[in-house]
């Protein structure tokens, strides 16, 4: 007898797990469903399509049709349940049934949407359908086999897979604008299901023997666990690429991280009342349609407490999504606005609990921003119902109230709105009743807790007897308690009082103490703020002054500060240097200010409370606090504090300095590099019309300690011209009437360049092309930290003696930093002041951080190869990643680019053998007029990585520094599909500093076969990349050592000079076998050239036709090409050089003027005979000098014509081999010709090197001369704009002048210069017709001043 207990527990478990998903309603109608009701319900939308002129071919369902009623015939016998047959077909009949509806309707937008559903829903049916076992043919002797039966079984489970799946996306709310996001992350696991069907198709076909059955059981596990795999890569890489786009500040931990605090803080048993509150139950019920409810009281009432508790035990209604956002007590962020931090944690948080919502967001993010509260509305559109809580309204800026209060009216409306996707959001508001804030809301239903004073007074009398315990020590039971008695009804109602009274009774030890004690105590918080302030400041002069210190550090802190940083900037506000044990305070001050202060998590200390700060900020209590002395005071300490650091200006650390960072005496650089800044814009921020003249006193005091620190930390790098500066704009703050932010501003400008979220230490390459030099407080800290982590790390084999130190001060450091010392590294982050346990977690963390955006293909080389900036993901996802076989495009229509996802040869295909096929060129026909522009792109393109590495490697820059730039190097190049060119000697350098890059490197060695893909390379070198694409990241030396071995191979391909030598040896015989070499490999290099010229969506001229076609015609092109093929000696560590240029000239007329002004720039006419009348621009490159002086910038200029993207980046122009000649008349030709010429003329100088800065533009012909037929630009093309940046030395200044003035180029301001580079005289540079303006972002809310500037001296000339 068969069993038949594993296919039944296999079909069961399926069904099961399906039913499990199913409403009630779905589910009895499934019952019901049989096949024939799926098929007329799809032959009734078939003639409902028609009707509406929209047919969508859903006759592509009859292979399905087909294969399930022999599918069901076998399935029958071995299923437990008659109804698990119906689930094959019924989820269909779900799709059909809903389109059934939705033609009906009359929003085309809504039917639109549905359509593009359905079409990717029917191809799936399909494809299941082709991957089908035949069941017909299979005989009754093998269904009787047991493997056969699991077989089915399995068939069965993949067929539920995907109904499972595809049922949850439609009955999710809003699934129309979620679908398409959803499927095209669905797509990985569905090509697992066809590729287990396609797998049991095979070996149902071959005849089933328990070898077959077991491999095929070890087969559908393996896919299953690598679906897992990747579709968990995915999931991670997709949040992170969006929480990277939110800022990447750990919004929603930072939330849980406030609500934990609030949490501790709690009394148990406590806030209980709350949820029997009559307005709270209605609020919470569905049904009810008040959408907002204020929770308002007087500060320290609770609110907050209350909001918390509600957050963890808030009876919430089922199928319901609690957002909030809790605001913190410190000062606010630079940078951050309180309603977009709102909005950026509530999406944050919608994310992390509802993470199908991550497709959706990460295809709808865009490099222009999409409006938060539009992303938000969509989202909890899609979620259904959402409740949020906002705390402490009141406590954000004045300014944004009235902003908060409109986007919350926006989201309570979502349930008033037309869409048929309605969305139930009900806010919760805890604030105190400020007169803005009560006009707007107080027209909503509200809880009072000035109304609620018998409740709360319950929840202080808890507080008050278990805090009060202690005292019961005192055997006076029977006054403890009147003393609770008396706290709870003279609090009335307002917790924080309780709780700053209970703190006074305790630090009693006697009862004649506590009557005493009770006696001082007010009514009233403010009062009670006053009896505190007073005792505290009962003291001497110097604890008075620490006091206050402490106090106004924490009012104008804007992280929380550590106890030993807030003891540190004590000292260093009172100048106190250097900082020792001698001078170090003892913790014990921190004490004297409680109760205002409290200490918080790892080891931080704050304010007792918001209303604290508002407390000593408020002039009519007396101020103890002046904001602008408060921020003065930090700023001076900060400065102190960065003073001490020039030690670090140098890589090697000195002992006596580790053994500072041992003992604590800079501590408080952390706190200081990241916020210094700011702390002093503050301390220049104008408060009243007319500032004293002790401020100003102060002001520059500050400005020469600015200059001194300056000085100190660029003293050890010589840098003399810099010096010289400082000291010059020293001696003008002693002139009277100069203006302190005018004199400040030149020096702070790079300092203040370190924006939200700018890495320390390191170029995060935020975007293509930009560029950011490290300034020395950077170069300072990084070393500083460097030196600090390697302290912490430092293991039993470490001897501290080396540095006058003993075992227990090491381990002291250890432990004040322990157990999070690895700070993040990013400014404005949290984790800078509380950490990480280890470097990894740390690595983890910042990866939210940067800029970097990773494809989420599983099988593209962008996985690894990061984009730098989001828009750059969106266009390699849409030129690469399209579906070229889904229904709803056209396949290889014209004008669309080819798929390609990796560095696969782009001319060639997989044969049916697996074998490799060049695909015929000759269809592929290209327009003449482009040929010689693509060809200026592809040689840019493909020199860019070896003048970038060149750079990089003559110049003594920070490893950091050179992997980012390099980084940008090859994403760059992938974007565009070109050849690489890598020194794999100096790659070597940086592989040990990131598995990022070693795995980088693999692939781009991989992918030489992509640089030459010619009949004579195609096959070796893709056998190599398929080889060298399974080898992991620690066999990345052998991957190097193969592909040099390759290289080594074909050092045939030489310079110029061998090649000419080695056909004058051959006698000029062209039949030679190394002329035939040559000419294979110039025959590959046309092929490929004519694939690139493909991806630029250029088909439609004979041209090129002729020239791959005859064998006469290609003669010259291989002329031409060869001399760019070569392999450079040892010395230079060069592995290989790949085609740079395809030089292809039309038929010229018999003059043809190249330049307008010909006469002028002395450049030539182009006669019959062609390229000879050039100048000879060949020889050696220019490599771009650092020690160059800068002449200026040419800005705007049109240089080449693209049809597809590229990317902005740093070239260093290389003047072309030959100038590609243009037909007569065409002027756009012959404008971009012009900026080529005179770029190739002005390196011709010795000593000149030209950096371009490439961008995009759809801006039409650049040149300045109109014509009476002007050519139009196509559609899908783009101008490429350059900005020309000139170096040289300065003896050439004049003459590059005489030639540029006589060209017609102007200079003006090089904005785009590599700060490394030395200026000549950069406050002279001119301009065109337009005046630059310098405007000031370091002292916002004043004027932008307009510098005047001197005429450029080169346009005299």
């Amino acid at each position: 007898m068969v069993d038949l207990s594993k296919p039944h527990r296999i079909i069961g478990e399926a069904a099961r797990s399906f039913e499990s998903l199913l409403s009630p309603s779905d589910a009895r109608l499934f019952e019901k469903t049989t096949l024939a009701d799926v098929q007329e319900a799809a032959l009734t939308i078939q003639r409902a399509q028609a009707d509406r002129k929209s047919l969508r071919n859903i006759a592509r369902l009859a292979g399905l049709f087909i294969a399930l009623p022999a599918f069901a015939a076998v399935l029958q016998p071995l299923c437990p349940e008659p109804a698990c047959l119906n689930f094959l077909w019924a989820p269909i009949g779900l799709s059909l049934h809903v389109s059934l509806i939705l033609n009906e309707s009359t929003n085309c937008e809504i039917a639109d949407g549905y359509a593009s559903a359905l079409d990717q829903l029917i191809y799936a049916y399909q494809q299941i359908a082709e991957h089908l076992p035949l069941f017909d043919r299979l005989t009754p002797l093998l269904l009787q086999d047991e493997g056969t039966q699991s077989m089915i079984a399995h068939v069965y489970g993949d067929i539920l897979e995907f109904h499972y799946c595809a049922y949850r996306l439609l009955r999710q709310n809003s699934w129309k604008v979620l679908f398409d996001a959803t499927w095209k992350n669905f797509a990985l696991r569905f090509n697992g299901i066809l590729e287990r069907l396609g797998k049991s198709r095979d070996v149902l076909a071959a005849g089933v023997d328990s070898i077959a059955v077991l491999a095929d059981e070890t087969f559908r596990q393996e896919v299953l666990d690598r679906m897992t795999r990747l579709e968990t890569e995915r999931d991670t890489l997709q949040l992170r690429n969006v929480l990277t786009w939110l800022n990447g500040t750990r919004l929603d931990e930072d939330q849980e991280s406030v609500l934990q605090n609030r949490s501790i803080a709690r009394q148990q048993g406590t806030c209980e009342w709350i949820l029997e509150n009559p307005n709270l139950r209605s609020w919470l019920d569905p049904e009810d349609n008040r959408p907002l409810l204020l929770l308002h009281g007087k500060p320290g009432s609770g609110k907050t407490t209350i909001a918390a508790f509600l957050i963890e035990n808030g009876p919430w209604p089922a199928n319901s999504t609690l957002l909030y956002f809790l605001c913190p007590d410190e000062s606010p962020r630079p940078g951050f606005s309180a309603d977009s931090q709102i909005l950026q944690c509530l999406i944050a948080q919608l994310l992390t609990k509802n993470r199908a919502l991550v497709p959706y967001l990460h295809d709808r993010l865009t490099s222009s921003s999409q409006s938060m509260m539009t992303l938000l509305s969509e989202l909890l559109r899609a979620t259904g119902s959402a409740f949020l809580i906002i705390d402490g309204l009141d406590q954000c800026e004045p300014e944004s109230h009235a902003s908060i209060l409109a986007k919350l009216a926006g989201l309570w409306s979502l349930k008033e709105s037309s869409s048929p996707d309605r969305a139930l959001v009900k806010v919760l508001v805890c604030s105190r009743s400020t007169v803005e804030i009560y006009s707007k809301l107080g027209k909503f239903p509200g809880i009072s807790l000035s109304d609620e004073t018998k409740s709360i007074s319950e929840d202080i009398a808890i507080f008050v007897k278990k805090t009060l315990a202690p005292l019961h020590d005192l055997d006076c039971a029977d006054v403890v308690e009147e003393m609770e008695q008396m706290v709870v009804a003279q609090a009335d109602g307002v917790f924080l009082w309780a709780k700053l009274a209970v703190a006074q009774l305790l630090s009693q030890h006697t009862v004649k103490g506590l009557h005493a004690a009770w006696a001082k105590l007010p009514p009233g918080l403010s009062e009670l703020y006053t009896v505190i302030l007073h005792r505290l400041q009962d003291c001497d002069e110097q604890q008075k002054r620490h006091i206050n210190h402490v106090l106004g550090l924490l009012v104008v802190a804007y992280r929380p500060l550590k106890v030993w940083e807030v003891c540190d900037a004590m000292l260093l506000q009172d100048g106190q240097l250097p900082l020792n044990s001698e001078t170090n305070l003892l913790h014990d001050i921190i004490d004297m200010c409680k109760p205002f202060v409290e200490k918080g998590n790892h080891q931080t200390i704050r304010l007792v409370h918001g209303s604290a700060k508002d407390y000593l900020l408020t002039e009519l209590n007396g101020s103890c606090i002046q904001l602008q002395q408060a921020h003065i005071n930090i700023t001076q300490a900060c400065i102190r504090c960065l003073t001490t650091c020039h030690p670090f200006t140098k890589s090697e650390i000195s002992p006596e300095s580790q053994k500072q960072i041992v003992k604590g005496d800079y501590d408080f650089v952390f706190y200081a590099y990241e916020y210094w800044i700011y702390h002093l814009r503050e301390s220049f921020r104008s408060h009243t019309s007319a500032a004293s003249k002790d401020l100003a006193d102060v002001r520059k005091t500050i400005c020469h300690m600015v200059f001194d620190m300056l000085k100190a930390m660029n003293q050890s790098r010589l840098d003399k011209a810099f010096l010289d500066n400082v000291e010059a704009l020293k001696d003008r703050l002693n002139t009277r009437g100069s203006n302190l932010e005018d004199i400040l501003r030149p020096i702070l400008r790079p300092l203040a360049n370190q924006t939200l979220f700018l890495p320390r230490g390191f170029d995060p390459v935020p975007h293509p092309g930009s560029q950011r030099s490290s300034s020395i407080l950077d170069i300072a800290f990084t070393n500083f930290q460097n030196a600090f982590e390697e302290l912490y790390e430092a293991g039993s084999s470490f001897d501290p003696s080396r540095l006058g130190i003993a075992v227990t001060d090491l381990d002291s450091f250890k432990t004040r930093y322990s157990p999070t010392p690895y700070l993040c590294r990013y400014c404005e982050c949290d984790a800078g002041a509380v950490g990480f346990t280890s470097a990894p977690e740390r690595e983890e963390h910042e990866l939210f951080h940067r800029g970097f955006f990773g494809c989420t293909e599983p099988a593209c080389d962008f996985r690894v190869l990061k984009f730098a900036s989001w828009i750059d993901l969106r266009r390699h996802v849409e030129n690469y990643h399209g579906d070229k076989d889904a229904p709803s495009q056209t396949s290889h229509a014209k004008g669309k680019r080819p798929r390609h996802g990796s560095l696969l040869p782009l001319s060639t295909t997989k044969g049916k053998a697996g074998e490799l096929r060049t695909r015929d060129p000759t269809h592929e026909l290209l327009r003449e007029s482009e040929v010689g522009t693509l060809a200026r792109i592809f040689r840019s393109c493909v020199r860019l990585l070896k003048s970038m590495v060149t750079i990089l490697r003559e110049s003594q820059a920070p490893p950091h520094l050179l992997e980012g730039k390099l980084m940008r190097a090859l994403n760059t190049l992938q974007l565009w599909g070109n050849a690489y060119q890598v020194d794999e000697g100096y790659l070597d350098k940086l592989l040990c500093k990131s598995t990022e890059l070693r795995t980088t490197t693999a692939t781009l060695l991989a992918g030489i076969g992509s640089i030459l893909s010619s009949r004579l390379l195609g096959s070796l070198f893709q056998t190599e990349k398929n080889r060298l694409a399974a080898i992991e990241s620690s066999r990345i030396q052998s991957a190097l050592d193969d592909a040099r071995h390759i290289a080594e191979d074909y050092q045939w391909l030489h310079d110029d000079d061998e090649l000419a030598d080695e056909r004058a040896n051959a006698g000029g015989d062209s039949n030679s076998p190394r002329a035939e070499e040559v000419e294979a490999v110039a025959d590959g290099l046309c092929d490929y050239s004519l694939e690139l010229m493909q991806m630029n969506d250029l088909f439609d001229s004979p041209f090129l036709h002729e020239k791959v076609s005859n064998k006469t015609s290609a003669l010259p092109l291989a002329e031409s090409t060869k001399s760019l093929l070569r392999h450079s000696d040892a010395t230079t560590g060069t592995i290989l050089k790949a085609p740079s240029v395809l030089e292809a000239s039309p038929p010229l007329s018999s003059s043809v003027e190249v330049i307008k002004s010909s006469e002028t720039l002395n450049i030539g006419r182009v006669q019959k005979e062609g390229r000879s009348a050039l100048h000879d621009l060949k020889g050696p490159q220019k490599i771009l000098s650092f020690t160059s002086y800068c002449y200026g910038m040419i800005s705007g200029k049109v240089l080449v014509l693209s049809g597809s993207p590229l990317s902005v980046s740093d070239l260093v122009f290389v003047p072309p081999d030959r100038l590609y000649q243009t037909p007569e008349g065409d002027q756009w030709a012959s404008f971009e010709e012009q900026v080529a010429n005179v770029c190739a003329s002005l390196v011709e100088y010795h000593g000149v090197s030209l950096q371009i800065s490439v961008r995009n533009d759809n801006g039409k012909d650049g040149s300045s001369e109109k014509t009476s037929t002007p050519k139009k630009t196509p559609r899908h093309q783009k101008d490429i704009i350059a900005n020309i940046i000139i170096y040289g030395p300065p003896a050439l200044c004049e003459s590059v002048g005489d030639y540029l003035s006589a060209a017609g180029f102007f200079l003006q301001h090089p904005t785009h210069c590599n700060q490394d580079v030395q200026y000549l005289n950069p406050h002279v540079l001119g301009f065109g017709e337009d005046n630059l303006q310098f405007t000031s972002e370091l002292f916002p809310g004043e004027p932008q001043d307009e510098t005047e500037l001197d005429k450029n001296p080169l346009s005299n000339f």
